[in-house]
Formats: C-alpha cells, sequence, structure tokens
C-alpha cells in the first residue's frame, strides 16, 4: 500500500538558454520565441509537509508573500486538493532577475511537489496548463534537462541530455525593475530570426553533439545591453579578462561561459574572480525526477 508523503524536498534547477530567438511580436504583445534550455545544477530546494494553512517562509533573495510564484502555484493547484495546506520553505540559490529562471524554476516545483504531497495525480499536460499561466518559463521545468521552447517558449519538447558540460556563471551587481518587460521593449524589428540557429542546435542535440561556445545565441543582447547601460562595458571587461567570449542568459544581466571539464570551469573562474558579481561554477542538469 502506498502512504501518503509526510514531507518532500524537490530541487528548482537554474536554466540557461542555449539558444534564443525572437522570431516576431503578435498582436497581444506577446512575442514568439525559438530557444533551447538547459538546466543546471545550481538549484534552489523547495521543502513540503501537509499543514491546515497554505504557508511559505524564504530563506535567501525572494518574496515570501503572494507575489512568490511558489504561493501562486500552490493556490492554483490547492482546488484540486480539495482545499488542503501545505507548510512550505523555500531555499534560495538562484539569483533572483538574472535571467536564471529562478522563480519560475521554484513555481514548477511546487505544482510536482504538492501535486505528490496532496496525491492530486495529474498529469503532465494539466499541470502545464498550470504552468503556462504562471509563466513562460515554467512549463520547462516540468521537465528540466535540455529541451527546445517554442511559442512564447512555453510549448517544450524535451531533449536528449547533453554530454557532460560545465559552465561558469558570472552573475553581475546589477538590477532592472520590471526588466524582461523594459529588455522586450528595447527590441528591434531588425533583431528579429527565423529560429533556423536554434533548431540546427536542437537537431544537433538530438543527435548525440553537444554546442560549443561559438554555437551559442541570444537575439536579445542587443536590447538588454541596451536596458542595462552597465552591462556592456562588464561584458567587455568579462571577456577581455577571459580571453574568451561570453554569452548571455534569457533577458539578463547573468551571462556564462561553456568549459569542458570542472577543472578548466573552475580555472575559469579563478581568472575572472576580481570583476564584481558572483560567479558559479555548474554543469549541465540531466532531464527527470529531482526529489
Amino acid at each position: 500500500m502506498r502512504h501518503p508523503a509526510t514531507r518532500l524536498t524537490v530541487r528548482a534547477p537554474a536554466k540557461l538558454n542555449l539558444s534564443l530567438e525572437v522570431l516576431g511580436r503578435h498582436a497581444d504583445g506577446y512575442h514568439e520565441l525559438c530557444t533551447l534550455f538547459q538546466a543546471v545544477d545550481l538549484s534552489d530546494e523547495l521543502h513540503a509537509e501537509p499543514a491546515v494553512d497554505l504557508t511559505l517562509t524564504v530563506e535567501g533573495d525572494a518574496p515570501p508573500g503572494e507575489e512568490n510564484l511558489v504561493l501562486r502555484a500552490a493556490h492554483m493547484l490547492a482546488p484540486h486538493a480539495g482545499g488542503r495546506g501545505a507548510r512550505m520553505h523555500l531555499r534560495k540559490r538562484i539569483p533572483s532577475g538574472a535571467g536564471l529562471g529562478g522563480g519560475s524554476s521554484d513555481a514548477a516545483a511546487a505544482l510536482l511537489a504538492l501535486n505528490r504531497l496532496w496525491e492530486v495525480g495529474l498529469g503532465r499536460p494539466q499541470l502545464a496548463a498550470m504552468a503556462r499561466a504562471l509563466g513562460a518559463d515554467v512549463p520547462f521545468f516540468l521537465h528540466s534537462g535540455a529541451a527546445l521552447g517554442t511559442g512564447r517558449g512555453d510549448v517544450i519538447e524535451p531533449l536528449p541530455d547533453l554530454p557532460a558540460r560545465w559552465f561558469v556563471v558570472s552573475v553581475p551587481p546589477f538590477s532592472l525593475p520590471e526588466k524582461t518587460a523594459r529588455v522586450f521593449r528595447e527590441l528591434r524589428a531588425e533583431e528579429y530570426t527565423d529560429g533556423a540557429r536554434t533548431l540546427r542546435l536542437a537537431t544537433m542535440v538530438r543527435g548525440g553533439g553537444s554546442p560549443e561556445q561559438g554555437d551559442l545565441y541570444n537575439g536579445l543582447r542587443g536590447a538588454t545591453l541596451r536596458a542595462f547601460a552597465d552591462l556592456g562595458p562588464y561584458l567587455a571587461a568579462l571577456e577581455r579578462v577571459a580571453g574568451q567570449e561570453w554569452a548571455l542568459s534569457g533577458a539578463g544581466p547573468a551571462c556564462y561561459a561553456l568549459a569542458a571539464s570542472r577543472e578548466e570551469a573552475e580555472d575559469l573562474a579563478l581568472c575572472v574572480k576580481s570583476m564584481p558579481g558572483v560567479r558559479y561554477v555548474t554543469s549541465a542538469a540531466s532531464g527527470g525526477a529531482r526529489w
């Protein structure tokens, strides 16, 4: 007999956009995207256990109240569980507002954890519909690993796991209110592309290949550099110190470089340690369960 879970812990990984293209803008204001997501081992942790009420405490840089996507996800799922409660604790490690998808990943973790804790039994299609209502990146984090994202980035095709790859992620000390909206407002029509670059990269991954630094692309780079006044000089200095190019993740300002091994990644992180901000050495995370 299967017994109800009494306490669950689920990892909520960060993501990198190995390729991101903006194909155009719809009449409703949303942009059509084609992106290749890759989850990494840098992650938050969500703990959940049964309780009378639905509550959330936070350790780290994230709002504790109703504006937190974890609580919004929980309230969305709760009617399917007969109004049951849960005591949740979120331990944050992923920097907020950096383009690494931390809030979206936390929301997906809440859907997965509470679906099991409350024994709701919703399938992935139903959870994906809830995830789309929470944010464009949230459906990806129901799968993690590597995936192709189309539509608003919310139509997900899981891809085979990448061969072992390491990344150095650098998060500069810049913030921007309403960042995503402001970056997309800076986007110019000539920066739209047809998605072919991302689709080629997805084909490579399906065939067991792994991207190199030169394969990485972000169609939001120009718009992000225009929105963040200090990011252009920061990236230029980072690339000069490191002696190689760095890619931008999402709408930034986090940027990253590929490495062939942990040792190479640690050497690169040491090389740029004088740069402002925070560095993370992390590896590609596989899809599947994160319990």
